[in-house]
């Protein structure tokens, strides 16, 4: 795992209780497809479909899939809410904390990284 990847987890990963590893692994047991959904989300600001496929070892199909799925959930379930909350409440303190990232040299290693596996 490339250590951007890392890097743009952990805050993430700190705020719900799992590992980075565990956010990117497969398993679908409750919390983590409604955490990778919110990731997913929160990720979108800064980058595209693809990285952040990349940063969550997903494809950009799911990437896609998370974010209808999060509007979804947004309106119909009262726990996604309070998850989604959650962030909202920490996004501020992630913003400040990893402001200095150098997201366009994470963006280099990322798409290199996606060169490499095709």
């Amino acid at each position: 795992m490339l250590k951007e990847y890392f890097e743009i987890l952990q805050p993430f990963a700190e705020k719900f209780n799992f590992s980075v590893e565990e956010i990117r692994g497969n398993s679908r047991v409750k919390p983590l497809p409604d955490i990778r959904k919110i990731i997913s989300k929160n990720l979108q600001e800064k980058y595209n479909i693809s990285e952040i496929g990349a940063i969550l070892n997903r494809n950009h199909a799911t990437i896609i899939n998370h974010f209808e799925k999060f509007n979804d959930l947004e309106k119909f379930n009262p726990e996604f809410r309070k998850k989604k909350k959650k962030i909202q409440d920490f996004k501020e303190v992630y913003q400040k904390q990893y402001a200095g990232l150098k997201y366009k040299k994470a963006r280099k290693k990322i798409n290199k990284k996606q060169c490499e596996n095709h």
